[in-house]
């Protein structure tokens, strides 16, 4: 199993950002590697896929993690343009694909310019996966 840091280091070295707003419902899915070492996504795609690989790539603990609370993931409003950014939080350390490193909340907050909106609720968190198979 990877640490956070080794996952964050790991997926951000092959991170390629690829916005998916032509579809409808913001699709949020683990990225896979489409077979040239690349994994092509969004900034809630970066969150989950570092936590898939925390999580050993069970989907049981990667399940049991969301819902407990031990994987967190934060709306915000990103430096720049204010639109909603999506950061995952795990033991009080913040990430995301545009940082690619592990910081905590204060440090996150100031070097990155994000102002912190929500916490999306767990359960929140799975439909948009849920749904997200039927738009991959």
């Amino acid at each position: 199993m990877m640490t956070l840091e080794e996952s964050v280091d790991y997926v951000g070295s092959k991170f390629v950002y690829k916005n998916d707003a032509s579809i409808i419902n913001d699709a949020w899915f683990v990225m896979r590697n489409k077979g040239n070492g690349f994994y092509y996504g969004d900034c809630e795609d970066f969150a989950l896929t570092v936590f898939w690989f925390m999580s050993n790539g069970s989907i049981w603990t990667f399940i049991k993690n969301i819902l407990n609370g031990t994987f967190k993931f934060h709306m915000v409003a990103s430096a720049g343009d204010k639109n909603n950014h999506c950061v995952g939080e795990y033991i009080g350390l913040y990430f995301d694909n545009w940082t690619k490193q592990e910081l905590p909340k204060d440090l996150f907050y100031r070097t990155t310019g994000h102002i912190h909106g929500y916490k999306i609720k767990p359960v929140v968190v799975l439909c948009k996966l849920f749904v997200g198979l039927f738009y991959r």
